[in-house]
């Protein structure tokens, strides 16, 4: 076993919740992996350009009797809430991709399919930990390094790469990512095509309401 597992302590599985203690033993061993990233608990993260957030988090089955994981991932501009001040804020200090404003599973970036792994223990974790680290590495890091600005972000959703991150994602998030960019024409066409889509749909006066926003 690694000195990292090792220390990390998911032996040592605290009272209350054992299965949150060793999913966060679990995720500090992972993290050598990511190099240049922080641990929060279940989550890891990294803040390449400032108030942009990538975010990885692992999370738990709801059953309180399944041992199962899965790992979300996310991107977050801490500049757009404003924009967006229904949805929810970047808790900073305890960071989720719940609150992010593109996401997708680790899963759906492998095959395409929900997945989750076994939160096993001793052997089984180490060979989970190796697996994990190869699967994010090939799957998670070349789209999340390409991610690493504000630009990087707009000239991949615009470019068609990456679309499973930005299947599920509103476009005003683009629009405003544009205009962060300073591609305000561009940002004001992407806002007005959503208000156009949206028509006579409840959603309309919210998309209004964050065209207004972006102008």
């Amino acid at each position: 076993m690694s000195k990292n597992m090792h220390d990390g302590g998911y032996s040592r599985e605290m009272a209350g919740d054992p299965r949150r203690s060793r999913l966060d033993g679990f995720v500090r061993a992972v993290s050598p992996c990511m190099t240049g990233w922080r641990v929060y608990g279940a989550a890891l993260t990294r803040e390449p350009e400032s108030d942009l957030w990538q975010i990885a988090d692992f999370q738990l089955d709801k059953s309180v009797t399944s041992w199962q994981f899965t790992v979300n991932l996310g991107l977050h501009d801490v500049a757009l809430e404003g924009v967006f001040p229904e949805w929810p804020r970047l808790n900073t200090q305890k960071p989720s991709t719940g609150a992010c404003q593109i996401r997708v599973r680790l899963g759906e970036l492998i095959d395409g399919r929900d997945r989750w792994w076994p939160l096993g223990s001793g052997a089984a974790l180490e060979t989970l930990r190796s697996e994990l680290c190869s699967t994010l590495a090939k799957v998670a890091t070349p789209d999340l390094e390409r991610f690493r600005s504000r630009q990087g972000i707009v000239d991949a959703w615009m470019g068609g790469r990456g679309s499973r991150w930005f299947a599920m994602s509103n476009r005003m998030v683009l629009a405003g990512l544009l205009k962060q960019v300073g591609r305000s024409a561009e940002a004001t066409d992407v806002a007005t095509a959503e208000v156009a889509e949206s028509a006579d749909s409840p959603r309309e006066p919210w998309a209004r309401a964050v065209a207004a926003r972006l102008k």
